[in-house]
């Protein structure tokens, strides 16, 4: 009589929905497969991080089973971190090359928009979501100081907030004249324009 040699499975798929995410907000959705079903007591899948804003933990397969999900938070940096995450199975190890970069800027409002030359103008920045470990600075330019200039040139947003408030001077034109406030956080600049009218 023939003997039946079952094989033990091993981990076959290893993928990840992004590689490159923010600090802070970003998270990774990942998906294991093993080539067969998991055994009795599941198939604890080993994970390892060289990237320092991604810390990871085993992953188990549950009896039965032959795939699982799992998430990776990235953590809050300053400037991009890059590292690989490995998980391994049955002898089988696959890795997945990921980056976490800071945290930048979602929107930039300024308002009143259109704006008579000679009035202040109110703007607000707001960040992708709260760096709850960083305080924040934002430095802010003006492509045209001679018509509209920020009244301070950077603001700094208290780790834990999303916003910060700002001023921009308005001068006296002759005709309607779009500038741009620049506001850059970490080397990411976000572009606003503004409108000043006679």
């Amino acid at each position: 009589m023939a003997t039946l040699t079952v094989m033990a499975p091993v981990l076959k798929q290893f993928t990840v929905n992004t590689r490159f995410v923010p600090g802070g907000c970003g998270q990774i959705t990942a998906h294991l497969a093993l080539n067969g079903i998991a055994p009795q007591g599941g198939a604890t899948i080993s994970l390892v991080s060289t990237n320092p804003a991604l810390s990871v933990s085993n992953v188990t397969i549950p009896a039965g089973a032959s795939t699982a999900i799992f998430m990776m938070n990235a953590t809050e940096v300053t400037s991009v971190e890059t590292g690989t995450v490995t998980a391994g199975f049955g002898g089988v190890a696959l890795s997945q090359n990921l980056s976490v970069r800071p945290i930048q800027i979602a929107t930039i409002s300024l308002n009143p928009n259109p704006v008579k030359g000679g009035k202040t103008v109110a703007g607000t920045v707001t960040l992708e979501c709260a760096d709850n470990v960083h305080d924040t600075v934002v430095t802010l330019v003006s492509n045209n100081p001679a018509v509209a200039n920020p009244a301070a040139s950077s603001i700094t947003i208290r780790k834990g907030s999303t916003a910060g408030k700002f001023s921009v001077m308005t001068y006296h034109v002759t005709t309607s004249s779009t500038i741009r406030i620049n506001a850059t956080v970490y080397s990411a600049t976000t572009r606003g324009n503004l409108t000043i009218t006679p």
